[in-house]
């Protein structure tokens, strides 16, 4: 957890600064063993909370995880602190919070590369997933942007799955790389192919 609180001089009239509060939490439950690793149970949290003139909007959306830089480009999708997967990171709010469960199987060992290519697969496993979150706006803000989620609006839902890899490139730069598919639940929305990578949480 963390906050900050920033004062600034006011210019014509206006106060500058800004509150801000922000968590993540993670809780993590091993359930069994499947050939060469334990089953998981994984569960996240993160919220954040803004006030003040200058308090800048915060976007829920996208899966979590990071980019992964080749060298020759950038690949993949992260949504930072506030990810709901399945959806794009299109609401906003001052205050937001967003939530995850995950099943994790271990699926294969593979701990072999092709021939001469750089890439090397480590290990390989599958999972479950259910994300809600929500963004809103205090209601003078929320009727004037119509990106605020408002306060009595429901929060987003959806499910999916993963699989991801543990993968070396040329030996050395490991790294975890995940494809996944998340199904809005709530507003009709089609569903969304992603690719990023580190650990979803």
């Amino acid at each position: 957890a963390s906050g900050r609180w920033r004062r600034e001089r006011e210019v014509v009239g206006t106060d500058a600064g800004y509150k801000e509060f922000t968590t993540w939490n993670t809780a993590y439950k091993s359930v069994g063993r499947a050939r060469f690793a334990h089953h998981v149970f994984a569960a996240r949290m993160s919220a954040l909370w803004r006030d003040g003139d200058s308090a800048a909007l915060a976007r829920i959306g996208g899966p979590p995880g990071q980019l992964y830089n080749f060298g020759f480009g950038v690949v993949g999708d992260a949504a930072g602190l506030l990810p709901v997967r399945g959806y794009d990171d299109e609401r906003r709010g001052t205050k937001a919070w967003t939530a995850s469960v995950e099943y994790r199987l271990p699926l294969a060992m593979i701990g072999r590369g092709y021939k001469l290519w750089p890439i090397f697969i480590d290990r390989v496993y599958v999972s479950g997933f259910n994300d809600a979150g929500k963004a809103s706006c205090p209601g003078d803000l929320a009727s004037r942007l119509s990106l605020c989620m408002d306060d009595s609006d429901d929060p987003l839902f959806s499910i999916g799955g993963e699989v991801a890899f543990h993968f070396a490139l040329f030996s050395f730069a490991n790294s975890r790389a995940r494809i996944g598919y998340g199904q809005p639940l709530t507003q009709g929305e089609s569903g969304k192919l992603y690719v990023s990578f580190g650990s979803a949480f």
